[in-house]
């Protein structure tokens, strides 16, 4: 590690810090040491098992470098890191077939004041970006941002057997899943109080104003970010700044496996800190939770779950509802009333975590909200509910949830009556929601959009696009697209037989008889490799008929 250093005379800085209006100080003091990393006196040393979890790391102060590779190689394919206590490293030569989409959010501001030393190297991702030159434990960081929209690949999971490269892939750790884009602003130093970076942001005054011993760095316009909305293809011009990069380690083995099947296992959220840190829906991490109202519940903990989804954690309501669903797959009826009753104390804060963008709580509150409007015998009451349905369940949808986007089509979509009731054209909408999850990285979305694009009626069909879509779904592990695509690589009967090994239930619900036509088959090259490949994968994913 570097050594620190003493800016301005006697005064102790914060290194890593970009300066903006520093008195006193000219810019030659501070630039020879930007972007290096000393230590911290009696500093907790990094270790590399800590970072061997999904990570997703603020990256205001990941060197310029560091973030330039990160937003030129999202351009060519999924991003393969090596990511240890020395830093980020983009291998570029190392590739991963896939891509990123853009997913708008509604968009939402959100701050934290960071204390620590030890908090704030956490929560820019652990060893690599500490604190130094004297800088002692009682450092902080105020931080502000305004978050509208993510750049997000399908791709779930990554296995070293799937690498590209050859040696350009030794060293490999990690994945990049998914970059969150909007604005910020950073103050640090030992006098920094909550709400001075939402000060600097809002009003555009230099940290330093009143202190010479506070620093502060920012990036993007938060005036363009505020007229960002859900429906925008990219980010607004001004409002493209990276803020935190979601990294999901590397696998064992070949390809994936049931537990990869995000059909069956629900939608990750996409957070984690390092070993010993708490992850905050704030996006921070912290060691010491009693200092916290509420923090990200533990994997597969239910009790744990509800109880920091109720305190306020949106990404633990997901993680909740997750297991509520995915879970109790094959749930009775008195078990599902028993679910719903249990659910009842935490279903304002599944609706504001769905309303957040969690997806997962969207699937669990439409499910109480029509079984509300059952029980009813008010019409206006039942078509009420039923349109807080049709939300709640675009949302889910557009977030990559399965069993929202199953919801969708064959209550809403199916139910023609519903349209008149409802006064939406229900067909129309879940296309557009189809397009928008799967542009997001949703690999449920993209494939339910193949099946459109083949089965033809309302949604004009077209076989190129569909085969598209369904390769990035399949790759995302939605393994009813791996089965798709496999048809469509066959003749006729290949195309059929393959689409029988779906259970009855599935080809049902999406007719899938009107796949294997003509007008599908003959604009697709038959390539019996590929589809065995494909069938493979669908096998490896669950799809037991695929196995034979």
């Amino acid at each position: 590690m570097m050594r620190g250093f003493q800016g301005c005379g006697s005064r102790a800085v914060i290194a890593i810090f970009a300066v903006v209006g520093v008195v006193g100080c000219t810019p030659g003091a501070l630039s020879s040491e930007m972007g290096k990393t000393p230590d911290i006196p009696d500093q907790e040393k990094c270790d590399p098992a800590s970072l061997d979890s999904v990570m997703s790391p603020l990256v205001m102060q990941w060197s310029t470098a560091a973030r330039a590779d990160v937003e030129s190689a999202l351009q060519d394919g999924v991003v393969v890191v090596n990511y240890s206590c020395e830093g980020v490293k983009v291998l570029q030569d190392c590739h991963v077939p896939g891509h990123y989409g853009y997913r708008a959010l509604t968009p939402k501001s959100d701050d934290a004041l960071i204390e620590g030393a030890d908090n704030i190297r956490a929560s820019f991702g652990g060893g690599p970006f500490s604190f130094g030159g004297g800088v002692d434990r009682s450092a902080k960081l105020d931080l502000s941002y305004m978050l509208v929209g993510k750049r997000a690949t399908v791709r779930g999971s990554v296995h070293r057997g799937e690498l590209e490269g050859d040696d350009f892939c030794k060293g490999a750790t990690h994945f990049i899943k998914r970059v969150d884009i909007g604005a910020w602003t950073m103050v640090a130093g030992k006098d920094v109080t909550a709400g001075l970076a939402a000060k600097v942001m809002s009003q555009g005054i230099d940290a330093n104003s009143s202190s010479k011993e506070l620093r502060s760095k920012k990036d993007g316009d938060p005036k363009s970010c505020a007229g960002a909305t859900r429906e925008d293809d990219s980010p607004p011009g001004g409002c493209g700044a990276l803020i935190r990069v979601t990294m999901a380690p590397i696998k064992t083995g070949n390809g994936p496996g049931k537990s990869d099947n995000v059909a069956a296992r629900g939608v990750s959220d996409d957070a984690g800190c390092p070993t010993g840190f708490a992850y905050t829906d704030a996006g921070v991490c912290i060691k010491d939770v009693s200092k916290a109202k509420a923090i990200l519940c533990k994997r597969g903990d239910r009790a744990d779950c509800r109880k920091q989804c109720i305190n306020g954690s949106n990404k633990s309501c997901n993680r909740y509802a997750n297991i509520l669903q995915y879970e109790n797959q094959e749930g009775s009826k008195e078990q599902i009333m028993a679910l719903a009753q249990e659910v009842k104390p935490a279903l304002p804060r599944l609706e504001a975590a769905c309303m957040a963008d969690e997806p997962a709580p969207c699937s669990v509150v439409a499910l109480a909200e029509a079984l509300a409007a059952e029980t009813s015998e008010d019409d206006a009451t039942k078509t009420a509910a039923y349109k807080k349905v049709v939300t709640l369940m675009g949302h889910g949808c557009v977030g990559g949830d399965a069993r929202a986007c199953g919801f969708f089509r064959q209550v809403i979509v199916a139910d023609k009556s519903m349209d008149e009731k409802l006064g939406i054209h229900g067909r129309t909408l879940f296309t557009k929601l189809l397009k928008r999850g799967c542009d997001g990285g949703g690999a449920v979305p993209c494939g339910e959009l193949a099946f459109d694009k083949v089965l033809g009626g309302e949604v004009a069909r077209n076989p190129a696009e569909a085969m598209k879509l369904a390769n990035n779904a399949c790759l995302g592990n939605y393994a009813r697209a791996c089965v798709l695509r496999s048809a469509l690589l066959r003749d006729k009967a290949g195309c059929e037989a393959m689409l029988d090994k779906f259970d009855d239930k599935a080809r049902r619900s999406y007719t899938l008889s009107n796949v294997c036509v003509e007008e599908n088959l003959s604009a697709i090259d038959d390539n019996a490799k590929e589809a065995a490949q494909l069938q493979a994968r669908a096998c490896s994913l669950g799809v037991t008929g695929a196995c034979q």
